[in-house]
């Protein structure tokens, strides 16, 4: 029985039919132990061919891996989707290619850039490259992806936090500014540092989840104002909201509303 699998009669895209043709030729090698797996065309003692008899070239995936930094809009800033993505692309995608080499050689181990069986014969020199004290070659497991993604995640928001806390040292406390570090009674999710000198005050917005870490790095407690501080206000005698004589702190609102900046340069 010839290993040439008709690639032609696989369902073309969109196609409400064509399965059971597509099946019944890939079903005919179902029981050729060592056929090779991959789709491709036909095999010839030169190699591969395509149809028209001309030689077949691998398909070359990583080419159509896209630009990430479109995602980089998506989630923490600090860490986007995009940047996840990439990193986790750049750390696993070497040893992807190379266990993807070796399984197609048949062969379990590297021992000398080259790819050898599991009792060390030789079959061929690596394309891919191969890790340093790397002999073994076995594929990326799911755990391994999250702890990596997970433990880059904390290492990139712990960078910008350090990167936050080191911005109000240089730019304020170095310089003479009093800073405090804010919260909203009842809006938790608001935190700020205040920055104030003589009749000049900033505000710069942060993320709320990490206040008590910038507390402990700046050793600043946190204080906690009341709403009616953020507009000025005033109450009456009797504590009434129609009593109120507010005076809109803008640059508080504004620093509020405005995303928070990335301070972290090195992403």
């Amino acid at each position: 029985m010839s290993d040439f699998i008709d690639t032609s009669k696989f369902p073309k895209f969109g196609a409400q039919s064509g399965f059971i043709d597509w099946l019944n030729e890939i079903s005919k090698s179902a029981n050729i132990e060592d056929f090779d797996p991959v789709l491709k065309p036909k095999k010839t003692p030169d190699g591969y061919v395509n149809d028209d008899g001309t030689s077949y070239t691998e398909f070359d995936y990583t080419q159509t891996i896209p630009d990430f930094s479109i995602l980089s809009a998506v989630g923490d800033p600090r860490f986007s989707l995009g940047h996840m993505v990439s990193s986790a692309l750049d750390e696993f995608l070497p040893r992807i290619n190379l266990y993807t080499e070796v399984a197609q050689a048949g062969g379990c181990q590297i021992i000398d850039e080259y790819i050898c069986n599991e009792d060390g014969v030789p079959i061929k020199k690596a394309v891919s490259n191969c890790p340093e004290n790397v002999r073994l070659i076995e594929p990326v497991q799911p755990q391994e992806v999250i702890n990596f993604v997970t433990n880059k995640y904390n290492e990139k928001i712990n960078e910008d936090i350090l990167a936050f806390t080191d911005n109000l040292k240089k730019e304020y406390i170095d310089n003479g500014y009093v800073v405090r570090l804010i919260t909203i009674k009842g809006m938790d999710y608001n935190f700020f540092a205040e920055a104030k000198k003589g009749k000049e005050t900033k505000y710069l917005k942060y993320y709320s989840t990490d206040k008590e870490e910038i507390s402990r790095v700046l050793n600043i407690p946190i204080t906690v104002i009341d709403p009616f501080q953020t507009i000025g206000g005033t109450l009456g005698v009797a504590g009434s909201l129609s009593a109120i004589n507010p005076v809109l702190n803008l640059d508080m609102i504004a620093a509020l509303s405005v995303p928070i900046e990335v301070y972290n340069r090195n992403i």
